[in-house]
């Protein structure tokens, strides 16, 4: 996970990497999965006035995307398979 959103080669450090689940809060606009498992993200919508709606979401190994706003990811788990698709 970065915090700021970036193209290309960067020297940006990472505010999450892990390879184990996790719980906590780290800033975040860009995430990657670079391990063999499916995870559950849970994250939340960065507002003026503080902490906006929670949602969770499937990342699926090696694998990423970005937030079309920032958020901080509150935890990070091995996703049970419940035969929903993972993107």
């Amino acid at each position: 996970m970065w915090p700021e959103w970036w193209y290309g080669d960067t020297d940006i450090t990472p505010s999450l990497a892990t390879e184990t689940e996790w719980t906590g809060s780290a800033p975040g606009n860009i995430f990657y999965n670079n391990t063999s498992h499916d995870v559950t993200m849970t994250y939340a919508v960065v507002q003026e006035d503080g902490q906006g709606p929670t949602h969770t979401g499937c990342v699926s190994s090696i694998s990423g995307s970005y937030f079309t706003m920032p958020m901080n990811v509150t935890e990070v788990k091995w996703r049970e398979d419940d035969g929903t698709p993972c993107y």
